[in-house]
């Protein structure tokens, strides 16, 4: 079929978003033909005057608003999707459906674009999704519902998570539904069998002070910190509660400890490397680089999700924050960890302690690795979405 791909973060700087969007352009392309790859930028960061900010629950609206957009705005013109020819929608749903008091803007697009298609008699895909209550605001009844009566229109609809298979379960009576594990799974082969073992390898482009390059050796393993998708709402916060989470580690174990910057809202880190001398990678490192340095870890430690999934490719043992939904909560699940658990994103002195000593067994190796789950298993059944669009 020809596909046009709709959500492709790659525009983003977030190792998560640029990884699971190019696993499942990638995966779909080995039965497929897509014709174009719509960007994310346009619903995911404000432009300059803000037209963006007035999609609604009209449907109908938010379409004349595109094509009256995409007329005087090029960024606006591959968004309308009555200028390509394709047989298929395919929705890259990933994080986008938080069900947040305040309408989140990419999921009003999300389900407009939906309905945009039924409309032309497309089929549609809308998969690797993520639905959750907001963990902050809780639910927005009226998304939930618009929600429900679009997404029972699609011709297939599978989320990423078993945690939000029984959300859409319970949430949308009228939404038939599958649990498919996220595509960043299909990337297990990406993993290296060894890696460069000194920090100046992963340095990017402006990451090349003198300082910078001296790196730092790895060969005998290290333990990774990043920020989660919660704690960047409150930048002075995380500054203030990850200086002693990083302090505290590097005093737990003789192993190097680097700060892994993920995305914009892990920013804070710049300042707690300063902080605590400590090495910090930011997130606009090659994609592969990124995978591999968190599959070879020791240890990682974070409120991130698809970092994580890029974690356990290597079979590394993962320490969760809380993050923006249950998305963490989720992944454990999928991994089978024997003990689900997730510290605040704001981590007090007793989550700091507790973390400390988890930290230390997993290092001694007193911790087996907490998943049941092989990495070949989930790695099948990611693949396995191919099956259903069609």
């Amino acid at each position: 079929m020809k596909i046009l791909y709709y959500g492709d973060n790659r525009v983003r700087v977030n190792l998560g978003c640029r990884a699971t969007s190019a696993a499942l352009s990638m995966l779909i392309s080995r039965k497929h033909h897509i014709v174009y790859r719509i960007k994310s930028e346009l619903f995911l960061t404000q432009p300059p005057y803000s037209m963006i900010s007035s999609l609604t629950f009209d449907l109908e609206k938010n379409i004349s608003l595109i094509k009256k957009w995409a007329e005087i705005d090029i960024r606006y013109r591959e968004t309308d999707l009555d200028i390509y020819e394709y047989d298929a929608l395919v929705i890259n749903a990933e994080g986008s459906m938080i069900m947040t008091q305040i309408p989140r803007l990419d999921t009003i697009y999300f389900l407009t674009v939906a309905y945009w298609a039924r409309k032309k008699c497309k089929k549609i895909f809308f998969v690797n999704g993520m639905f959750s209550d907001c963990p902050v605001t809780g639910k927005n009844k009226e998304t939930l519902k618009l929600t429900d009566k679009i997404l029972s229109t699609c011709d297939f609809v599978s989320t990423r998570d078993p945690l939000s298979f029984r959300y859409v379960k319970e949430n949308m009576s009228n939404v038939a539904v599958k649990y498919i594990p996220d595509a960043l799974f299909t990337w297990k082969d990406f993993v290296e069998k060894d890696i460069p073992k000194n920090l100046r390898f992963f340095m990017p482009f402006r990451f090349e002070s003198d300082n910078e390059l001296t790196g730092g050796y790895l060969k005998n393993g290290y333990v990774i910190i990043s920020g989660g998708s919660l704690a960047a709402w409150n930048q002075r916060k995380a500054f203030e509660t990850y200086v002693p989470l990083v302090q505290k580690i590097k005093q737990c174990t003789s192993l190097p400890v680097i700060l892994l910057q993920t995305c914009s809202g892990d920013f804070f880190l710049t300042d707690v490397a300063k902080a605590t001398d400590t090495p910090m990678i930011p997130a606009k490192i090659p994609i592969v680089a990124s995978l591999n340095l968190l599959a070879h870890a020791t240890l990682y430690i974070s409120g991130r999700y698809h970092p994580s999934i890029m974690a356990s490719l290597g079979n590394v043992p993962c320490i969760f924050l809380k993050g923006n939904s249950h998305k963490n909560l989720g992944l454990q699940e999928m991994l089978a960890y024997r003990n689900i658990k997730e510290f605040s994103h704001y981590p007090s002195q007793n989550d700091i302690e507790e973390i400390c000593r988890l930290s230390s067994e997993y290092i001694s190796g007193k911790l087996e690795l907490p998943t049941t789950v092989s990495i070949d298993t989930l790695c099948e059944r990611a693949t396995s979405l191919l099956n259903y669009i069609e």
